[in-house]
This record gives C-alpha cells, sequence and structure tokens, in this order.
C-alpha cells in the first residue's frame, strides 16, 4: 500500500506497516492488530501506514502498538510487502523494544533504506518460523545503525537478506550474524567502492547456513574475531567471497574458517583479506570443523599479522594458494592438533606463502605442504613431523617451484616427515637435520644447503654413510642411496661471491655429473637453470674453490 499525505507542502511517499503516523499537521494513532487484516484508527480518520516528513522521526512504544512477546519486542515490517524509508527515523537504542524486525511470520516482507538514516537496538531480518524478510540499504547517504546485534535469518527455517550498495553504509555495534537458527539461511551482499560495513564481528553461518560476498570494492571492518562456518548445537555452513581489486576485508582480530562448522573463504581477482591469526579447521569429537581457503589472482591477498593454523583439534583444512596470489603469516602450522588434517597447496608463478617465522608440517596431526609449478614458500625455519605420532609430507615439483629456508630443516625429529623434490623443484635451507623418522626423495630434484655448518663433502658423506633415509629415483624406482653409490646423485659446491651477485657453481664429481656452467640466483625463475641436470646439489656458502679438484 503506499500512501501520499501532504505535510507542510511537501509531498511524502512512504510504506511502513505497524508504525504510527506523525506529521507536523496531524497526531494520528494507529493501532495494528496482530492479524494483518485488522487495522483500526485511534485519532483521526487517517488510515495510513507510517508518515514521515522531512525531519528526524523519533518513534517510541508510547507512539505505537507493536507485536511483543516474552522472547521478543519491537517494530515489525510483516505483511510480506515493500516499504521504503526516504527520510531519517530512529527506533531507538537501548532496549528489546527498540528492536526493527524484518519477516516475522511471512514471507516477502521488505524494507529499503534509500539516503537516510535508521537507528535501532537489535534488528532481525527474517525472525519466525519458515519466514522471510529483506533489508536494503542503498544509496550515498544510505546509513543503518543498530546498537544491538543485526540477525539474518534469525528463526528456524527462516530466510534473511542484507544488501548494501551504492556508497551506503551499515554498522553493527554488537556483531552480525548470518544463518543464527538450524535451517536458516542468512544473506549479506556489498558492491561498490566506498561501501561499507563495519562491526564487532560477523558469524556467517552460525547453526544455519551464511553466505556473504562482496565485490566492487566494497569494504567490511570487523574488531573482534569472526567466523565462517561455525556450530553451536549443530553444524553451520558459512561461505564468504571477495573479488575484484579494491574490495577487501579488514580485521583487527582473528577470521577462523571452519570452526566446529563447514566454512569457505575464497579472495580472488586482486581483493584482499588482512587479520591477526586464522585457523583453518578446528572443532571438537563431536562437531569436527571443515575449513578451505582459496586464494587466487594476481594482486589477491591475504595478510595475517600472526600465525597460520591450517587443521587444528580435530579439524580438517585446506588452503590453495594459486596463479599469483599471496599468503603472509608470522608463522604457519599444518596439522597443528592430534586428530586434524592440514593440507596447503601453493602453485602457479608469482604464488607465495612468506613466513616471517617458523613452519611447521605435521606438528600433532597430519600435514602436507605442495610447492607446484614455481610457487614459492619462505620461513625462517622448519619442521617436519614435529612431535610423536604426527605425519608430514611435503612435494616440491615443478620449473620454478622453490621453498627457501633460511634457517635448518628439521625431518623426523618424533614424527614421520617425508620430503619429496622432482621435476626441477629446488629446497634451498641453511642447514639439514635428518632424523630417524625422517626421508628425502630426490627425482630430478635439488636440495641446496647454504649455512656455516655444512662446508664441505663430508657432510654429505656422514649423512649417507649413517644410514640416513634419502632416496634416489634410478629411472624405475627410489633406491637408498650411500657413498658408494654416487652415480645417483651429484655433490655441487658454490663459491659465495656478493650478496645479491651470481652464485658460480663450481664442479666437484666425486657424486656424478661434473658442473661446469651452470649459474644460479636467489630468485625463483633463475633456479629453472638447473633443469638439465636431474641431480642432488648441496651448496655451500662461504666455500672456496676446493683446490684439490
Amino acid at each position: 500500500m503506499l500512501a501520499k499525505v501532504r505535510t507542510d507542502e511537501r509531498l511524502v511517499h512512504c510504506r511502513i506497516l505497524r508504525c504510527f503516523s506523525i506529521t507536523q499537521t496531524a497526531m494520528s494513532f494507529l493501532k495494528v492488530m496482530h492479524s494483518r487484516a485488522a487495522l483500526s484508527l485511534a485519532a483521526s480518520a487517517l488510515v495510513l501506514p507510517l508518515s514521515l516528513g522531512a525531519q528526524t522521526t523519533t518513534i517510541n512504544q508510547a507512539d505505537i502498538e507493536t507485536y511483543y512477546s516474552s522472547s521478543m519486542g519491537g517494530y515489525v515490517i510483516d505483511d510480506g510487502n515493500e516499504y521504503l524509508i526516504n527520510s531519517p527515523l530512529s527506533f531507538g537504542t537501548t532496549s528489546s523494544g527498540d528492536n526493527l524486525i524484518v519477516g516475522y511470520d511471512t514471507t516477502g516482507s521488505k524494507l529499503t533504506i534509500y539516503d537516510n538514516e535508521v537507528s535501532n537496538y537489535e534488528a532481525s531480518i527474517g525472525y519466525g518460523f519458515d519466514s522471510s524478510g529483506t533489508v536494503e540499504v542503498t544509496a550515498a547517504g544510505g546509513n543503518w545503525v543498530s546498537h544491538g546485534t543485526i540477525y539474518v535469518g534469525r528463526g528456524y527455517g527462516s530466510t534473511g537478506e542484507l544488501i548494501v550498495s551504492g556508497y551506503a553504509n551499515v554498522t553493527g555495534n554488537a556483531g552480525i550474524v548470518l544463518g543464527y537458527a538450524g535451517e536458516s539461511t542468512g544473506n549479506l551482499s556489498m558492491s561498490g567502492r566506498s561501501t561499507t560495513l563495519g562491526t564487532t564481528f560477523i558469524t556467517v553461518g552460525y547453526d544455519g547456513t551464511g553466505n556473504m560476498t562482496l565485490g566492487d570494492g566494497a569494504t567490511i571492518t570487523t574488531s573482534a574475531a569472526s567466523t565462517i562456518g561455525s556450530g553451536f548445537t549443530v553444524r553451520g555452513t558459512g561461505t564468504v567471497t571477495l573479488t575484484d581489486t579494491w574490495t577487501k576485508w579488514e580485521s583487527s582480530s582473528s577470521i577462523n574458517v571452519g570452526s566446529y562448522g563447514t566454512g569457505t573463504l575464497t579472495i580472488e581477482n586482486g581483493a584482499t583479506v588482512t587479520n591477526t591469526t586464522s585457523t583453518v579447521g578446528n572443532g571438537n569429537i563431536s562437531r569436527n570443523g571443515t575449513g578451505t581457503v582459496n586464494v587466487r589472482g594476481s594482486g589477491s591477498s591475504w595478510t595475517n599479522s600472526g600465525s597460520l593454523i591450517v587443521g587444528g583439534y580435530y579439524g580438517t583444512g585446506t588452503v590453495n594458494i594459486e596463479s599469483g596470489a599471496t599468503v603472509s603469516s608470522v608463522g604457519g602450522k599444518i596439522g597443528e592438533q592430534s586428530n586434524s588434517q592440514g593440507t596447503v597447496t601453493v602453485s602457479g608463478a608469482g604464488s607465495r606463502w612468506t613466513n616471517t617465522s617458523y613452519l611447521y608440517v605435521g606438528d600433532g596431526g597430519s600435514g602436507s605442504l605442495n610447492i607446484l609449478d614455481g610457487g614459492k614458500v619462505t620461513s625462517l625455519s622448519a619442521n617436519l613431523g614435529r612431535t610423536s605420532a604426527s605425519t608430514a609430507t611435503v612435494l616440491v615439483s615443478g620449473n620454478g617451484s622453490v621453498w627457501d629456508i633460511s634457517n635448518t630443516l628439521t625431518i623426523g625429529s618424533a614424527g614421520t616427515g617425508t620430503l619429496t623434490i622432482e621435476n626441477n623443484g629446488l629446497v634451498v635451507a641453511g642447514a639439514l637435520s635428518l632424523q630417524t623418522y625422517g626421508s628425502i626423495y630426490l627425482k630430478a630434484g635439488f636440495l641446496l644447503l647454504t649455512g656455516e655448518g655444512s662446508d664441505d663433502k663430508n657432510t654429505l658423506d656422514a649423512l649417507l654413510d649413517a644410514g640416513t633415509s634419502i632416496y634416489a629415483w634410478n629411472g624405475s624406482a627410489y633406491e637408498l642411496v650411500t657413498s658408494s653409490e654416487s652415480a645417483l646423485v651429484s655433490c655441487v659446491y658454490y663459491e659465495h661471491v656478493e650478496e645479491n651477485d651470481l652464485v658460480r657453481a663450481n664442479g666437484y664429481n666425486d657424486y656424478g655429473t661434473l658442473l661446469t656452467s651452470a649459474y644460479a640466483v636467489p630468485e625463483p625463475a633463475t633456479y629453472a637453470l638447473f633443469g638439465g641436470l636431474g641431480a642432488l646439489g648441496l651448496a655451500m656458502y662461504r666455500r672456496r674453490k676446493n683446490a684439490s679438484r
């Protein structure tokens, strides 16, 4: 129903159900029965929805009879129609009686906030059983401020939708929950540069299903821990997708994906996400968490100012970094806890995972790291199979695929650790500590040691003679390498000239092919020059040319 009321010579178009008509020329009380058909007029002959003047209008419970029960109260839009607010409106800020509810026990109710501000205490979009509701905030002056929590899809089986576009802004001072109840669905979509949403936290898929899509430069900011795929009583499902350059999610706290539920985060086409720490896949014995993060495309980035855990307690986590995307963290753990499983795959030229400190693969559970087709991973130190009962596998394969470890690479110290380097892949480490439960498999791949502690070929001899598990491909199968089986690998020493200069390969032929013309600098593109060698290289910085050769 569309009402036209002349107020101070201004024609105002308003469509709001169950609200009170206030104008400067008349004060009318409209009593709204919970039955959608029963309307009674208290003070005048005007039978209208709420009429708003140009001035700010405040509506309290004293002005309007609202639907109320012990569990909810406030202003209810619930007749299946669409209504437009085209002037500022405050429902209140401090109590449950100041709530705004769109879609309580019907479907199709919609409220549009166009180029004006609306404020309330708590808000629910799609509240009742099998109900639905939509709130759209749009245009440069569109501003919705909720002093309490915003629930999108709150009731069992309900559907709620929040749309923000066209430079509009939404503020949720106490958080936003998408898909709160079981079998509910909550959708949030944002588009447009300078379109913003700020809140303390976002939970996408609490006990129901939540979907959040950001594009075309939209921005979300959060200040407390947020979750994609939660689960209070059942496993919730959450999906978040950010796409396009300038689109971003900025959090001054953690973002957890698949925490007791199932969560997926996709960052693509130049979008960015920044947060402190993150756990991908975390749960407990009754509700295992499953989390997946996809970061893809040049310019797409995920920045963790703390640690990144892939596969937490009773969780399964997967992270895919591909097509030139980048991920950074202080430290990384893949398969952190018992009963966990984590997998990280870095693939494609320009794709990088940078750790400024440690990287543990199999830190208590099962962990896998794959560096493929030109991907690169860096870390200060690395440990495969760090604790008992843990299992770690690392594969480095393809031209330009590099794992660069500044200090020591430890394999199999307490759990089982396996490193496979093949197809011209390269692992660079300051030093190698190959323990009882560790193995290295080489198939036309390269291992370069650059630290002070391994300054001659006796280091390799000692490793091989001690029976450590270094295997090389003999053309048909992997074969255990000893110092007497020199044909399987070649040992190469480097003379370091200056930092950032070329490091010339000086041949040392005790273990096979004599290298006389290979050069390398510490960048993935030049490591591919080793492509035709198909052997093991042990490189020593600060080593002078062996005079006895």
